[in-house]
């Protein structure tokens, strides 16, 4: 292990026995103090000799100031990759994951896409008037509206057997491309929800493999002789990639509510028609020929 290694080492369990809060990062003063300290640090603890060398492999000016910075900056950047990269085998990071927590309703799942909605397909009812469950004629529609739905976001050309809404998930995102648009918004929020979560987790990886050339994962150590140049360069690169990715993140937020509100909408209205509709069959059932009583809960055929 050369004395570079020895140093990033010992630079690890310096900034993680500091156990610094993300948001000090964002702190111009507690970072002017930071290297401040690391640089006397560094003047006191370093030989001569070994200044020049380390900073000769690292590309720095031979001085403790220009030794401290390099390492702020260089935690600066790894604490801000780890704050938004999923260094687990995950299909994405945790910035899709906060977006797609907030468009399925449940702040527990991140892996599921879609908000559980079978109960706006519910129009046959008991005599206590609960509507538990999908007519025939509901139950068709569900899943047309399904497989329109589940081909547009993931991309295959079937939807697997008894799937429902709420067990889509982000595993279902395939390479290829189909189309099914037999309900016109929910063809539009699947498409929708497939590129913007395809470009999202495209930026995670980008920002993964940034963040790979800074540390080992496995063994959790530093990567060798990062130069200064190469450091700058990872920064720029990473900032650009985190904008974009919140900039993705907030208008799939805007625009993903909004079609899901439309979706709801749609569904419910089209949920009231056939509810009504199956009162009436009911009671026309139960009344036959006569006047059915007017009742503030039930409408006419004309009505409808």
């Amino acid at each position: 292990m050369n004395e570079v290694d020895i140093l990033n080492k010992k630079m690890l369990d310096y900034f993680l026995a500091k156990n610094i809060d993300i948001s000090s990062w964002e702190n111009k003063e507690f970072l002017d103090e930071l290297m401040l300290n690391l640089s006397l640090k560094f003047e006191t603890e370093l030989k001569e000799e070994n200044l020049q060398s380390i900073c000769k492999q690292l590309d720095l000016e031979p001085t403790p100031l220009h030794l401290s910075k390099y390492y702020v900056k260089l935690f600066h950047l790894l604490f801000l990759l780890l704050e938004n990269v999923n260094t687990k085998q995950e299909k994405c990071g945790k910035i899709t994951n906060s977006l797609i927590k907030e468009l399925n309703f449940s702040p527990e799942q991140s892996d599921k896409i879609f908000p559980n909605i079978d109960h706006l397909y519910y129009d046959d009812f008991l005599l206590n008037k609960k509507f538990h469950h999908m007519s025939k004629e509901n139950k068709k529609r569900y899943e047309k509206d399904l497989k329109c739905f589940y081909i547009s976001f993931s991309g295959r050309n079937e939807i697997p057997h008894n799937k429902s809404f709420h067990e889509i998930c982000l595993e279902d995102l395939s390479n290829e491309e189909n189309h099914d648009i037999d309900n016109y918004l929910l063809y539009e929020y699947g498409k929708f929800l497939r590129n913007k979560l395809k470009n999202m987790i495209e930026l995670e990886q980008k920002l993964l493999e940034v963040l790979k050339d800074v540390l080992d994962l496995e063994k959790k150590i530093l990567k060798s002789f990062l130069s200064r140049q190469k450091l700058d360069s990872h920064i720029k690169k990473s900032r650009k990639l985190i904008m974009n990715l919140w900039k993705e993140s907030d208008e799939g937020y805007i625009q993903g509510m909004r079609m899901l509100e439309n979706i709801i909408e749609d569904l419910q209205l089209k949920n009231i028609i056939s509810q009504q509709k199956r009162i009436l069959k009911k009671l026309e059932r139960i009344y036959g020929n006569k006047t059915i009583p007017k009742n503030d809960l039930y409408i006419s055929s004309s009505e409808l």
